[in-house]
């Protein structure tokens, strides 16, 4: 179940971002998929926490990862926060 969840977390990110700005109708509607997005970033580190306790991945590739999922989400957080 653990690989599923990290499949559908790891997805929704793009596809919400691509989803909220396909709508176009306003900016608070892209936002709330902007959020949406961050949320499965944030449950995608708590996985990769988990991943790492349960001795899947290295503590190494956690930190990459990790690192790269708390950069994915700055980036969303400045999205939110600047768009009009």
């Amino acid at each position: 179940g653990l690989i599923s969840q990290i499949k559908r977390a790891a997805t929704s990110i793009p596809l919400n971002i691509a989803e909220g700005y396909g709508k176009k109708q306003s900016a608070a509607e892209f936002k709330r998929y902007l959020l949406m997005s961050l949320g499965s970033c944030n449950e995608m580190q708590v996985l990769l926490d988990l991943c790492k306790d349960m001795d899947y991945i290295s503590e190494k590739k956690h930190l990459q990862y990790y690192n790269e999922y708390d950069e994915i989400g700055r980036m969303l957080n400045v999205m939110v926060s600047r768009w009009k």
